[in-house]
């Protein structure tokens, strides 16, 4: 995107914050998440686009965010366009940063069935990795092979 075009986007910006405590809040069109979204280019040549209204205002103050990065709002204010309340992050540290189901999962320690601790373990198959309650993990992996053997006795007899 042309520096040109976002100094002016940057102008609208100034004229459509209004300051909410230590946030520089965005009153104009907002997303279904509330993230400010502005128009940015001219429709006449063909480069109208929109942008977030925070990663605008990052470029104009810091450069292009790097590649393969994100925003995190600091202050976890979706539509706050203050550059001082956000900083460049991995997109897994973003989430685990935020109030999600993901952060909640794993900031957990034990396991809520058995209080046990959680350890790591990676599948092969996929190579993720899923963190499991060892004793739990035990309980099923016992429960499914007698199971399998249940099933296989009641062929062999049928």
């Amino acid at each position: 995107m042309r520096m040109d075009i976002l100094r002016t986007a940057g102008a609208r910006i100034a004229a459509r914050t209004v300051r909410d405590g230590e946030c520089l809040r965005w009153t104009g069109a907002k997303n279904q998440f509330g993230y400010g979204r502005i128009g940015v280019g001219f429709r006449n040549e063909g480069t109208k686009d929109w942008m977030y209204v925070h990663r605008v205002a990052w470029i104009l103050a810091n450069g292009p965010i790097p590649e393969g990065l994100v925003i995190d709002h600091l202050c976890r204010v979706p539509d706050c366009a203050n550059v001082d309340h956000m900083e460049v992050v991995t997109r897994q540290e973003n989430t685990l940063r935020g109030n999600t189901i993901p952060a909640a999962n794993a900031a957990k320690t034990h396991c809520p069935r058995c209080g046990g601790d959680y350890t790591s373990r990676v599948t092969k198959a996929t190579g993720r990795t899923h963190r499991y309650c060892k004793p739990c993990f035990q309980k099923i992996s016992r429960d499914y092979g007698r199971a399998k053997y249940v099933r296989v006795a009641d062929r062999v007899t049928a």
